[in-house]
């Protein structure tokens, strides 16, 4: 029944999508094959998650899977919308009796408002009607992956989709993900675990334009969003927040000069330490007025230029991809069983201290504390 459904969907068949649904449950899904369907999407499938089971021959709230591509982006960038539905017998037919987004899902931007769409060179932008001319924002974007094409040691992807937000309260409701109150763009990406695999799955790039026009930074910032997302099969759930983001400085080339200055001015860079922030989730993130988060990004790019420059890219690369080499099922075993997204990563809190003290001892023989002092030297070293 899912897989005619999806098929359905494949076709633009509003009607057939709905049919094996009650009138109610109907109605309630309208919306969601209406809005799918208004943006150049395909590829769908419907699918029960494992941990969906019928109890006295029917399911209550099972966990379903709508999983869809966008045309012209790769076939590896699969997207998911999480959904419950009521299954039900009726005269020997499976029939969805009601139907809903998992609550603690994130929402499509489709899904949130009227969307528009259209394509500039490898960038396929969403976002919504009336926004002004987006032109400005795409040259600059083309021009940020061309800058970085040479950074990476692989071809960048074909295309990338990047949703573009008007102000700040588009963004809030754009963003798949929570975000600090400074932000101006952000990368996301999402990643299937089994006990067998881990797979990187959706990843697109989410932008406040309001604020991405008023830094006067805006080739560096998309850059920096590029950087994730051309690093994104090699980052995993459990990479430490400032390992990903000193790779995402180093490959904008984002020099934090007046914020080394600072910190060292004011002794700010002594009460930070990789230990500590292999075991957070964020930067700043409990900082409202951001100037924490100021710190540690400042203070994660400088460790990313004092490896490479000390070791070699290729040794700051190999242990970039020390998380990667993670086998899936040491990873799988730190996430509780019908886990939510939160709870998975904070589960994963402990790996991610793991795998970088022993990815910082095997490829630079240091240790957190270590290179702490090392990064510290060479911060006073660039503000003399």
């Amino acid at each position: 029944m899912l897989h005619a459904r999806a098929a359905a969907l494949e076709q633009r068949d509003v009607e057939a999508f709905l049919s094996p649904m009650t009138p109610e449950a109907r109605e309630a899904e309208r919306h969601l094959a209406q809005s799918i369907l208004s943006v150049p999407s395909r590829g769908f499938s419907l699918r029960l998650r494992p941990s969906a089971a019928p109890v006295d021959g029917q399911f209550t709230g099972a966990s379903v899977d709508l999983a869809y591509l966008y045309d012209g982006l790769p076939d590896d960038n699969v997207f998911n919308l999480a959904l419950a539905y009521d299954i039900v017998k009726q005269g020997g037919s499976w029939v969805i009796s009601a139907a809903q987004v998992q609550a603690d899902a994130p929402k499509p931007p489709w899904l949130t408002g009227p969307i528009e769409h259209t394509r500039f060179d490898v960038f396929l932008a969403m976002f919504r009607p009336g926004l002004p001319n987006p032109t400005r924002t795409f040259e600059i974007a083309k021009r940020a992956r061309d800058q970085l094409a040479p950074k990476v040691t692989y071809p960048l992807e074909a295309s990338y989709l990047i949703v573009l937000a008007r102000d700040r309260a588009e963004y809030d409701v754009l963003a798949a993900s929570d975000s600090p109150v400074s932000s101006i763009a952000q990368a996301e990406t999402t990643y299937q675990i089994t006990p067998d695999s881990i797979a990187v799955r959706s990843r697109h790039i989410v932008v406040n334009l309001q604020a991405l026009h008023s830094t006067g930074s805006a080739l560096e910032t998309l850059q920096h969003e590029l950087g994730h997302l051309a690093l994104s099969r090699d980052t995993r759930p459990f990479t430490p927040t400032w390992v990903s983001e000193s790779a995402a400085l180093f490959l904008s080339d984002s020099r934090p000069r007046d914020t080394w200055r600072f910190g060292v001015r004011n002794g700010r860079f002594d009460t930070l330490s990789f230990a500590q922030l292999s075991r957070t989730g964020s930067l700043g993130g409990h900082d409202v007025t951001g100037r924490t988060a100021s710190l540690e990004y400042a203070y994660a790019a400088a460790a990313a230029y004092h490896l490479v420059e000390k070791f070699g890219a290729d040794a700051y690369w190999s242990f970039y991809r020390s998380y990667a080499d993670v086998p899936a099922e040491r990873i799988y075993a730190q996430i509780p069983e019908g886990a939510t997204n939160a709870q998975s990563r904070d589960a994963l809190q402990g790996l991610s201290s793991e795998v970088t003290v022993e990815a910082l001892q095997r490829i630079f023989g240091l240790t957190e504390y270590e290179l702490d002092i090392q990064v510290r030297e060479w911060i006073e070293r660039q503000v003399r």
